[in-house]
């Protein structure tokens, strides 16, 4: 038992390192992309090392067992939710909230400047919605205990959405008027409509709020997604490489009879 929770621990404050160091990496990053803010490079290495020393092993720390002679006795569970439950609470939730200030400051900006989003925007977006859904599916086992902002925030979550969705369409539109659909641009669309579709979902009363949806729509529009364009050039792609290879094949053919029936001299 010690030596399953002491790995718990482990793995734990290992999440907790990424969660921190990606989340706060993102909000410098999107701070640079959409307000032109100067991050110094030297920060994100102080900001990975501070967490790598000191946060994520305190994480750890708080889920290693005290004795060692534990038995197992149904405390497994309660120990894993209240791990998760302390990423969700003190890493994950916060670090959403303050990246959806921020895109929400941005719409703002475009609103009152007039300016055009930038090609980052729908990366942006992608990252704060797929982020949404790992939360949603990290928080509601614990939901009743957790505290207030992150019951807040996975009530609510819909409205912290729309905003950026709404971005992400616009950015969208421009982009494909001005230089027409790629695969990338496809898979965007692709989820900006699934996460609208999740968000729709959450005035029906009876789907309000099931994780089974939120992780399996998804998926399953990420499937049916495979068969779009991305399938399509690639099959365009193998046909014209072995239409080439035929061609050349028959160039090759053709030419040597031409040369069977040349003169020796013209050879």
């Amino acid at each position: 038992m010690f030596t399953a929770r002491l790995a718990f621990a482990a793995a734990l404050g290992l999440l907790a390192f990424v969660l921190f160091g990606g989340g706060i990496s993102a909000i410098l990053a999107s701070l640079t992309h959409l307000f032109g803010i100067d991050i110094p490079s030297d920060l994100y290495e102080h900001i990975w090392a501070s967490i790598g020393l000191f946060v994520a092993p305190l994480f750890g720390l708080g889920q290693t067992p005290r004795v060692f002679d534990e038995e197992p006795g149904g405390h497994e569970h309660d120990m894993m939710q209240r791990g998760m439950r302390a990423l969700g609470d003190f890493a994950a939730v916060p670090l959403l909230i303050i990246y959806a200030v921020i895109l929400h400051l941005y719409v703002a900006k475009i609103i009152v400047t007039g300016e055009v989003p930038q090609g980052q925007i729908g990366w942006l977006v992608l990252t704060y919605g797929s982020c949404i859904v790992a939360v949603l599916l990290l928080t509601k086992p614990f939901l009743d205990t957790a505290r207030a902002p992150t019951r807040f925030f996975v009530r609510f979550w819909p409205l912290f959405l729309l905003v950026p969705l709404f971005l992400l369409f616009y950015a969208l539109s421009l982009r494909v008027d001005a230089f027409g659909w790629t695969v990338q641009r496809y898979f965007l669309g692709l989820f900006g409509l699934v996460m609208l579709v999740l968000v729709v979902l959450q005035l029906v009363p009876r789907a309000r709020g099931d994780i089974r949806m939120i992780a399996g729509i998804p998926v399953l529009a990420l499937l049916a997604g495979s068969f779009g364009p991305q399938a399509l050039s690639t099959g365009r792609c193998r046909r014209s490489v072995s239409d080439f290879w035929r061609s050349s094949g028959a160039n090759q053919r053709t030419c040597k009879r031409r040369q069977r029936r040349l003169p020796s001299c013209v050879i």
